[in-house]
């Protein structure tokens, strides 16, 4: 098994009294002035002196402050943005009910942001940051960024609320100098002559420009405005900022820089250097301009003189580019410093939660409900001890590397010295950033291998992935913690008192609210007239949500077809774009259109009738117009439109018509930078158990989050033991929840539903206003939607939700299940969204439930803490439909496919994946896509499935022991003479136990598959695994067991499949 081995780090959580007013709790929060900076250098210092990781309860720190929801309109941002600022709005008369507690994070931003570099390096730093950049950035970020043209009225506003949203503690610009730059004033004899677009006596730009270098000065003027207008504001809030461009640029003469640095109001200070003292290639001379409390004098070196520089003018390619575009991104040490200098400023002493995410491993979620991850690749141990860097190695001594790799003492490999038992990982020959002649020297890599006594030491030393301390997003965290260590009285009040005070908003929103319905698109407010748009959009503000463009798809509707971009909230994968241009997907319209007219013979009856009958309720509920002929759709949406075909999918007792979107290429026409991140049952699972260990049995409550963070204090006294363990759950589900989703009416001739009447058989057209099944960005959107809630339920009722499509599984103790679920349908609906109160939907909180079809149960400590398993007669179905499989004797491609995923999902809940060779022949057998007669060796297959599925048990989630996982190391070898495995264990008290064996030479002949095969290593290496298993069955049995194996392609078989059942 691989992973990582890193122990988690414990950081500090900064809190603020409960009773602190919230304008003084805010500034304590980000001063840390008085007793409280005190308390928090005491422990610094104790933790330097222990060196031991920091962590502050909530008996040696104040409780966290509370934050109140947002009052303050966008405008007077605006206004102090352009200088103009005015005093806040008197605080309501209304005051708002607590929300929750939050441990301290010092974000940062960087706006012009380029590659990224800087981000990154502020990421890891601790600060949580996020860059900016327009849409044309032409560099490729090294990760997640907002894009954003801040030269329009949006685009400005937006980066505004992104600095405001989220509190920036330091916030870098480096505004584009293209226009402003002296290297313009440089003529050229050939190619590409750029002329001067400013000059000292006129900075803000020449007159007579052409239209084209106009615009191009105007849109720079817009971003020198916005940069010194932001730093104007964050300089009011007292909060740091940092403005960069070369010293010699003219924005620094422009009028707007010129304000801002006059301005003893801001109190800016400057401070020039040459990036060739901070890891740049030339010397190239910037300055600084900075305010608030990150100190940056300390980087005004100037060129000592020691180095050589890169040549300027243009590059050594003749391309016709200017160094100065070399030098646009920033050096790696560069970055570092500036990052370095803020944290010791800003006193971050914990990684921050965006640092975390970018290290963060998805499969951790699965160890912690007791799966391992098959694509983990992660080593428990490192390979190496140690993994090093040489420089301006000779051949020989590249030579000498290889030879001695098993032999003892040290030896020289250029700037290198290394113990001989070292292997070189890479080598490459050595490049030069200047002249220096560097021809046959090599760089490259070694690593220092392990002793077989050190190796066994880090194993022992290891604790089991499934044993690792749990961590969970910052917004559960935050709930356990409360419940903890508020006790259930206060949960039951919070939660009735916000309710209250958002019904209250709701009715101050009314007016407005009404205003903004009747602004909206006709079949946009036919789908949303429910919705609260205006009181859904103050609840993310007040939670500071990180997706507010989410209450666009309220407003305007779900686009079905181009590039939705990137959100923010999910992984970049630029695989997801669209496929297919819109001119493309109109050049097949007309042809689209025949075909889908054309009636289709009758599949199944009953089914088809079923599928029409839901149709018709759609269309009376309002979800569907119609129905037209051709002709009457073309006088309403064009003559150019594309329908999705409709049809029906049995699942279990019903019926659920999908509209096939992809049929003529429509979901192709759509794309997204960002790969969904589905929730699923192991985060019901990890979730859970972090709540039911979150108290010992002394009382002491201890919650890590994804971050690192560490929520601790003690159980409330309100709370006995067993009642904090006495855990039920549920699901609320929203019905026809993307019925309650609008199309955006632009998209509508693309949003139109083919459905043949069993009637009369001919084909019949409507048009979809609301979102349907099989459309792929009816799952982005709606996805954002079911979030957006589940965010809302945790951060401001306080609720434990896990959200998958329209179904929100909650967590809760028995004392609290009426009130969460009694919150959690209020809220929803005091929204405007339809809850499902039919019987068999709307099901009470209970030890034993249903969620995304496994069936969960809370057991008694004495036999564990959660068991997972099927749902009734979901493996009595796979075993009926084997058993029918058989019978017909015949196999095809939709079938093979249907039962390989029955399979494999209810595998998903069982002990161990027994049934992965089957699964593996239906992929084989899919593949041919024809129906055909069963093999000898399918058959023999399909028939041990209910044999399979019986004698693997249901996932238990056990309580953590504290015990050292038994260690079971295994190897193989293929030699001429012989084939030999071994094995040796060691268990407890340091016990050791060994086998070996040579393989019979008939085994040997089994093992070879292939005519004339002579290794057969790969087996040599599984088989051991499969020896000590029975060898050691008694000492293995109830244990935590980490296997060690050499061979990576025994533990991927392992991992993902195996052999056939034969075999």
């Amino acid at each position: 098994m691989h992973t990582d081995k890193n122990a988690c780090i414990i950081w500090p959580s900064v809190r603020v009294a409960d009773d602190v007013p919230g304008a003084i709790g805010a500034q304590i929060q980000h001063k840390n002035h008085g007793a409280l900076g005190t308390e928090i250098t005491k422990h610094k210092d104790a933790a330097r002196r222990s060196n031991k990781p920091i962590l502050i309860d909530s008996d040696s720190a104040p409780s966290s402050p509370t934050f109140s929801p947002s009052s303050s309109d966008d405008d007077d941002a605006m206004a102090l943005l352009h200088g103009q600022a005015e005093s806040r709005k008197a605080k309501r008369q209304m005051e708002p009910p607590q929300i929750t507690n939050k441990p301290t994070v010092c974000r940062a931003t960087e706006i012009f942001c380029g590659c990224g570099r800087l981000t990154e390096e502020l990421n890891k730093a601790g600060f949580e940051a996020q860059g900016v950049d327009y849409f044309g950035n032409k560099d490729k970020p090294r990760l997640k960024t907002a894009q954003l043209d801040i030269t329009t009225e949006w685009g400005s506003r937006e980066a505004l609320k992104i600095i405001e949203s989220r509190s920036s503690e330091f916030t870098w610009f480096a505004p584009p100098c293209g226009s402003a730059s002296r290297a313009r004033e440089i003529r050229r004899t050939s190619g590409f002559d750029p002329k001067p677009l400013r000059t000292d006596d006129m900075p803000d730009g020449l007159c007579g420009l052409n239209a084209n270098d106009s615009e191009r000065v105007r849109k720079a003027n817009l971003l020198y405005s916005f940069t010194a207008g932001a730093a104007r504001l964050l300089s009011s809030q007292k909060r740091s900022w940092a403005i960069e461009n070369p010293t010699n640029s003219l924005m620094w003469k422009t009028s707007w820089f010129v304000d801002l640095l006059q301005d003893d109001a801001v109190g800016a200070k400057m401070v020039t250097m040459q990036m060739c003292m901070h890891g740049g290639k030339r010397n190239k001379k910037t300055t600084l301009a900075y305010a608030g409390k990150v100190d940056l004098s300390t980087l005004g070196l100037s060129c000592d003189g020691g180095h050589k520089h890169a040549p300027w003018g243009t590059t050594r390619d003749d391309s016709g580019a200017f160094a100065t575009a070399d030098e646009r991104n920033y050096p790696a040490e560069f970055c570092k410093k500036v990052a370095a200098q803020a944290a010791l400023d800003l006193k971050i002493t914990k990684p921050s939660v965006k640092a975390a995410k970018l290290g963060r491993d998805d499969n951790k979620g699965k160890e912690w409900a007791g799966v391992q991850p098959r694509r983990d690749k992660r080593d428990l141990i490192p390979e190496y001890k140690e993994v090093r860097k040489f420089h301006r190695a000779t051949s020989e001594q590249i030579s000498d590397l290889k030879k001695t790799e098993d032999s003892s003492g040290t030896r020289t490999c250029g700037d290198l010295i290394y113990f001989n038992k070292s292997s070189l990982l890479d080598v490459d020959s050595d490049e030069s950033d200047d002249d220096e002649d560097v021809s046959g020297s090599w760089s490259g890599t070694l690593g220092t291998c392990w002793t077989k006594e050190e190796f066994v030491q880090q194993a022992k030393e290891l604790v089991h992935p499934f044993e690792r301390q749990v961590r969970v997003p910052q917004r559960v965290a935050r709930v356990i913690f409360d419940a903890a260590t508020k006790g259930p009285n206060w949960v039951l009040k919070h939660r009735v008192d916000t309710l209250a005070w958002y019904e209250g908003v709701g009715q101050k929103l009314a007016a407005k609210e009404t205003v903004l319905h009747k602004a909206l698109n006709t079949d946009v407010e036919e789908i949303v007239k429910h919705k609260r748009v205006l009181l859904f959009k103050q609840m993310l503000k007040d939670i500071h949500y990180d997706d507010l463009g989410v209450v666009d798809l309220l407003t305007l509707g779900v686009g079905i077809v181009g590039e939705l971009g990137v959100i923010g909230i999910w992984k970049l994968d630029e695989s997801k774009g669209a496929k297919v241009e819109m001119k493309q997907l109109w050049a097949t319209a007309r042809d689209a259109q025949k075909s889908v007219l054309k009636p289709r013979p009758v599949f199944d009856e009953k089914i088809d009738k079923e599928v029409w009958r839901q149709t018709l309720n759609e269309l009376e509920e309002g979800g569907l117009k119609g129905p037209y002929s051709a002709d009457e759709l073309s006088a309403v949406v064009g003559p150019l439109w594309i329908a999705a075909r409709r049809f029906g999918l049995q699942q279990g007792d019903k019926v659920r018509p999908i509209d096939n979107f992809a049929e003529f290429n429509v979901n192709k026409a759509f794309g997204a930078k960002e790969k969904v991140d589905l929730l699923s049952i192991d985060n019901v699972v990890s979730w859970a158990r972090a709540r039911l260990e979150a108290v010992d049995t002394n009382r002491r409550v201890y919650v890590e989050d994804s971050g690192g963070t560490a929520w601790q204090g003690w159980l409330h006294e309100d709370w006995t033991l067993d009642e904090w363990r006495d855990l039920k759950g549920r699901v609320a589900d929203l019905e026809n929840a993307y019925k309650q989703l609008a199309v955006n009416p632009a998209h509508a001739p693309l949003s139109v539903i083919a459905a043949q009447d069993p009637t009369d058989g001919k084909v019949k057209l409507f048009r979809a206003i609301s979102l349907m099944f099989g459309e792929t960005a009816a799952v982005y959107g709606f996805l954002r939607i079911s979030r957006a809630l589940s965010a809302i339920a945790s951060n401001l009722f306080g609720l434990m939700v896990v959200e998958f499509f329209d179904d929100f599984t909650q967590i809760e103790a028995s004392k609290l299940c009426d009130s969460a679920m009694t919150s959690m349908e209020s809220f929803l609906k005091l929204l405007g969204w339809k809850v499902s109160m039919k019987e068999a939907k709307r099901l009470p909180f209970e030890k034993m439930f249903t969620s995304l079809g496994v069936q969960v149960e809370f057991l008694h400590r004495t036999l564990g803490l959660i068991r997972i398993s099927n749902k009734p007669g979901r493996i009595e179905s796979i075993k009926a439909l084997a058993k029918e499989i058989l019978k017909h004797g015949r196999l095809g491609f939709r079938g093979a496919l249907s039962l390989r995923g029955k399979l494999t999902y209810a595998e998903g809940q069982l002990f161990f994946r027994a049934s992965a060779p089957i699964c593996r022949l239906l992929s084989i057998w899919a593949k041919v896509g024809t129906e055909r007669k069963l093999s000898e060796e399918l058959s023999e297959a399909i028939g041990s499935i209910g044999e399979t599925l019986e004698m693997s048990g249901p996932r238990v989630i056990k309580e953590n022991t504290g015990q050292r996982p038994v260690l079971v190391f295994t190897d193989g070898a293929c030699e001429e003479e012989s084939t030999s495995i071994g094995g040796v264990l060691f268990h407890d008290d340091d016990q050791v136990e060994a086998f070996g064996a040579e393989i019979h030479p008939d085994t040997l002949a089994q093992w070879k598959t292939r005519d004339c095969q002579k290794q057969v290593i790969g087996q040599a290496e599984i088989y051991p695994m499969a020896v000590a298993r029975v060898t050691w069955a008694e000492k293995l049995r109830g244990r935590k067991v980490i296997f060690f194996v050499v061979n990576d392609s025994a533990r991927v078989c392992l991992l993902y499949t195996s052999p056939s059942p034969r075999d």
